[in-house]
């Protein structure tokens, strides 16, 4: 039972917000400082510790050593419809993929997350079975979002999906279908995106009182990006006044500064353990440091599984996305996606001053994290763990 205890105290802490704990009973998932989590019970705790990514040794996913995780090709990458990679986030190139498995009868449906209209800082899971859909509801979403809480709900008999989410859902969703046939069979692809954290209600409150100086109440469209690269977070109110903000200041200085725990000890931000994941290609100044000035969006495309390249290549020969092949170029990535690539090979740090506070850890292996830290350097790996001291210290961890 202690070790139970132990393992819900992680579970707790270390929580995704996904839902899939508690498909079987949402009343006890709840929203509670902004976050939405679980109130489960020894049997939910159990399950728990089989899907979610913080009990994860991470061996699998870092078993060849690389940063970025295992992948089968790279690419560099974006939609060939000009309108549709100007409205997404970046390239537009998952949005591509998704729109070329529903004209091509690949799936019947695309399952992912999109703008709840009714209350546009929130967000719904839908079904989308028609390319339109997909044009209309593309888009990053920097907000609270349960996927899959009621997802099997969308499923129908003899059907077959494509899944859309963060790594994280991902991640549950693939350790899921290992005990769930009809789920297995049933979602035959996985994509994600790159995600650097999962902001708050809280912080999305914070957002759209910038931008409109009002109630969130008030709001009845709030966008994160895109129409653009990066493009603006942008707001209207119910009279018609509206406010937008760079993306550098909405991301960094309100959302990015409150996110889940697990955002901040996340190993597979960059979409490890899906058949295909994409990221910002950021464009590189001379100083090597990624360049937000707007621009035409590309993305950075991995083929993680032979399935997920095959996809991508089929994609490709049919006009929907134009590539680039980056395997000649894949140090570049570091510098495009610093928070990413800095975040995995100094997370051995962060254990190391949570270990001294005797704080929760996901379940990491260590040997892992001490491969992955070769990449870095002594006085980056001191100023990480000095800083997760620092922020214990002043009760911020």
């Amino acid at each position: 039972m202690v070790i139970k205890m132990n393992t819900a105290k992680i579970a707790k802490y270390y929580c995704t917000g996904c839902g899939l704990c508690m498909r079987n009973h949402e009343s006890d998932f709840q929203l509670s400082d902004g976050f939405y989590s679980p109130n489960f019970n020894i049997e939910d705790v159990i399950f728990c510790e089989s899907i979610c990514p913080c009990f994860d040794d991470l061996k699998e996913i870092y078993k060849d050593n690389n940063v970025w995780g295992t992948y089968d090709r790279v690419w560099l990458g974006h939609s060939t419809d000009d309108k549709l990679r100007y409205q997404a986030s970046s390239g537009g190139c998952i949005s591509a993929i998704a729109i070329f498995l529903l004209d091509n009868k690949y799936v019947d449906g695309i399952i992912h997350s999109v703008k709840n209209p009714k209350a546009p800082w929130q967000t719904i899971t839908v079904c989308s079975t028609l390319s339109v859909e997909v044009k209309n509801r593309c888009g990053s979403r920097y907000a609270q979002s349960s996927p899959l809480l009621n997802f099997e709900k969308l499923i129908e008999p003899d059907k077959k999906y494509a899944y859309i989410g963060k790594p994280c859902d991902v991640y549950s969703l693939k350790k899921y279908q290992e005990i769930n046939d009809k789920v297995r069979n049933q979602i035959v692809l996985t994509i994600s995106f790159f995600c650097a954290g999962q902001p708050s209600e809280n912080a999305n409150i914070k957002l759209v009182t910038k931008l409109l100086g009002k109630d969130i109440h008030e709001c009845t469209d709030l966008n994160y990006r895109g129409f653009g690269w990066p493009g603006k977070a942008s707001a209207t109110g119910k009279n018609g006044e509206s406010g937008e903000m760079d993306y550098q200041s909405s991301w960094g200085q309100i959302l990015g500064r409150d996110i889940r725990n697990i955002c901040k000890y996340c190993m597979i931000g960059t979409g490890e353990v899906a058949d295909i994941s994409c990221g910002d290609a950021w464009y590189l100044t001379e100083q090597n440091e990624p360049c937000f000035n707007e621009g035409e969006g590309r993305n950075i495309v991995f083929g993680r599984t032979e399935k997920g390249v095959t996809i991508i290549n089929k994609v490709a020969e049919a006009g929907y996305i134009e590539l680039k092949d980056f395997s000649d170029s894949i140090n570049q990535l570091k510098y495009m996606q610093p928070f990413h690539y800095d975040k995995k090979i100094t997370m051995v740090s962060k254990f190391l001053g949570m270990t001294l506070f005797g704080r929760p850890l996901p379940k990491y292996n260590y040997k892992v994290l001490h491969q992955l830290a070769k990449n870095s350097n002594n006085k980056r790996l001191y100023e990480v763990f000095k800083g997760t001291i620092g922020r214990i210290v002043r009760h911020r961890l």
